[in-house]
């Protein structure tokens, strides 16, 4: 016979969690979300720095591959010249011109101007990038035997020459450093009718420190020589001292 005792029968386990489990479970996950956050917004800010930095470099190689186009055009023409500084230089392109749309003749010659703008904000200067501005020029016929002069188109003309365009080529470029080879060495300057051998141009995108010379720019700087063609010499290997 068996005996049934009341209060006595074992408590059935049900399938819920403990608090601590539920707490130690809530902790587990929140670190594992902490710690994929982490990973996710350094490799979006990696990835964000390597866009700018491709970004950069693909400026600085074309705003130097256009300067490069340019100095291989230059041009000696005696009443205009070359001049240039550090940082900035303005010379003669002679460039096919277009016609398109136009009956008048239209100029060869164009000058060009490059330099590192800056703009005033407060008390300071902050520079803004590499500008370049162009300009047609056309042939004006003088006086029957004296050469031909070149001048500047005048306003509201109608033929192909233009008016002097400013163009930004790249915010990114800080620091321009310009020199110029006169066959036996660098020059920081150049002004004359004839142009220099070869320029050597040095870009950087970041801003001269203050009181600091050319020579000590900290950063990173992108250098070329540029081999004018319109100047080359075939008596003499000046380019070999480069």
């Amino acid at each position: 016979m068996k005996v049934r005792v009341h209060g006595c029968e074992p408590t059935p386990r049900t399938g819920a969690f403990t608090l601590i489990e539920v707490i130690l479970a809530v902790s587990i996950a929140t670190g594992i979300l902490v710690v994929a956050l982490v990973f996710y917004q350094q490799a979006a800010h990696l990835r964000s720095q390597l866009i700018e930095e491709a970004e950069r470099l693909s400026a600085i190689r074309l705003v130097m591959e256009r300067i490069t186009s340019d100095l291989r055009s230059a041009f000696s023409q005696p009443q205009i010249g070359f001049t240039g500084t550090t940082d900035s230089m303005e010379f003669v392109v002679a460039r096919p011109p277009d016609v398109t749309g136009s009956l008048a003749p239209a100029s060869d010659l164009r000058k060009v101007f490059y330099y590192l703008a800056a703009s005033l904000e407060g008390t300071n200067f902050v520079i803004t990038g590499l500008d370049r501005t162009e300009e047609t020029l056309m042939a004006k016929p003088t006086v029957a035997g004296n050469p031909t002069q070149i001048m500047p188109p005048v306003a509201g003309a109608t033929n192909a020459a233009a008016a002097a365009v400013t163009e930004p080529l790249a915010p990114e470029i800080q620091f321009v450093r310009l020199r110029y080879w006169d066959g036996t060495g660098w020059l920081e300057a150049w002004d004359a009718p004839d142009l220099p051998f070869a320029v050597e141009v040095s870009l950087g995108a970041e801003a001269l420190p203050m009181d600091d010379v050319p020579e000590a720019y900290p950063a990173e700087v992108f250098r070329r020589v540029v081999v004018l063609p319109g100047r080359r010499s075939s008596e003499d290997d000046w380019w070999a001292a480069l």
